[in-house]
């Protein structure tokens, strides 16, 4: 995916690229002019390291209007052949994206299901890492990576245990 913004009359072009230290995570780029960032693991760093190497300038730009994802006719043509997009719920500073949905016919776990499944970053033994959430055949696994290495694994047949 690669967009392009303008802000202070220059062209920025974003793009994302394989993160180089979080392996299953998406990493960004920015470019100005001659200058490039690094990659990034969001958006919103990238475009500021970039800012500030042309501009010499502290501003800050969030990474959704900046990626043009605030743009309906950017999402509808990034949306257009996909039978199903994540959605993503913020829970404080935690940014929970669900992948996958997965229907039950118990109130108890407010019907979810079999195939759901969601994703975030949080701190396990004080360093980032990502936590997988599922839902197979009658069990709830969360699995906790640290630098793509399973950290650890919790089953259980009750998600309010998990």
């Amino acid at each position: 995916m690669k967009t392009l913004t303008v802000l202070n009359n220059c062209d920025f072009i974003f793009t994302v690229a394989k993160d180089t230290e979080y392996l299953n995570s998406p990493g960004f780029l920015c470019y100005i002019k001659e200058t490039q960032s690094i990659v990034c693991s969001s958006s919103t760093e990238a475009i500021n390291a970039c800012y500030k190497k042309v501009f010499c300038s502290n501003a800050k730009f969030s990474d959704l209007p900046v990626m043009g994802f605030d743009n309906s006719n950017i999402v509808q043509q990034l949306l257009s052949d996909v039978v199903f997009h994540s959605y993503m719920f913020s829970l404080g500073k935690l940014n929970i994206f669900v992948l996958r949905m997965g229907k039950s016919k118990k109130p108890e776990w407010n019907y979810a299901g079999e195939g759901y499944k969601s994703v975030f970053q949080y701190n396990f033994d004080n360093v980032k890492s990502i936590f997988i959430q599922e839902i197979e055949y009658k069990e709830c696994v969360i699995q906790v990576f640290t630098n793509e290495t399973l950290k650890k694994t919790y089953n259980t047949i009750d998600p309010d245990e998990a």
